[in-house]
C-alpha cells in the first residue's frame, strides 16, 4: 500500500495504518502529506509498555504487557507484579507472614515440626527430632521431644493445661 497516496472516500470506513519514519519523511519530499489519512510517529512499544496517547507508556504495578500491546494486561486474581513487567510468568503472589510458605496456590501453613520467617518459599525442618506447632515461626519454636501437643501447644510430659498455662500434674 502506498502511503503517501491514500485517498479518503466518504462513507469507506479507512484503516488505521503504522507509518514508519521513513515513510512519512519521503511523503513529505513528495509533498503528499496532507492527503494521509492517519500518521502515528511511533515505533511500536517494548513489552512492558503500552501504546497511549503521547506514546509509549509503562504498565503499572499487576499488569503486563508484550511487544507492541495497546494496553495492559491484568496478573491473575490474587497475583501482583512491579511496573513494566513483560510477560504473565513475572506475575506472582504476595510474600507469605513468618509460619507459612510460598506454594503455587499461595501462602500454606507450615506443618508441624517445621518453622518458617517472613517470605519463604518452603518450611524448615526442626533439627534433631526437636518439635513445633504447625505456623511455627522461629527455630526457637522447636523443643525437645519430650513435649507433648495439646490444643495447638506442645506441653512438657507430666503437665496439663489450663486458662492459667501449663501446670504440672500431681503424683
Amino acid at each position: 500500500m502506498d502511503v503517501c497516496n491514500v485517498k479518503r472516500t466518504p462513507g469507506v470506513k479507512m484503516e488505521l495504518h503504522l507509518v514508519t519514519n521513513v515513510q512519512m519523511a519521503k511523503c513529505q519530499m513528495l509533498d503528499q502529506h496532507p492527503r494521509m489519512i492517519v500518521i502515528m510517529n511511533h515505533a511500536p512499544c517494548d513489552a512492558g509498555d503500552y501504546m497511549a496517547e503521547d506514546g509509549c507508556e509503562e504498565c503499572p504495578e499487576n499488569t503486563w504487557s508484550d511487544d507492541g500491546a495497546s494496553s495492559c494486561n491484568q496478573c491473575p486474581d490474587g497475583k501482583m507484579s512491579d511496573a513494566g513487567s513483560t510477560s504473565e510468568d513475572v506475575c506472582h503472589h504476595d510474600s507469605c507472614d513468618a509460619g507459612h510458605h510460598m506454594t503455587e496456590d499461595g501462602c500454606e501453613e507450615c506443618p508441624e515440626n517445621t518453622w518458617s520467617e517472613d517470605g519463604a518459599s518452603s518450611c524448615n525442618e526442626c533439627p534433631n527430632g526437636l518439635m513445633s506447632s504447625a505456623g511455627s515461626t522461629s527455630q526457637e519454636d522447636c523443643q525437645h521431644d519430650k513435649w507433648e501437643q495439646h490444643d495447638g501447644k506442645y506441653l512438657e510430659a507430666g503437665h496439663y493445661m489450663t486458662e492459667d498455662g501449663c501446670m504440672q500434674c500431681e503424683e
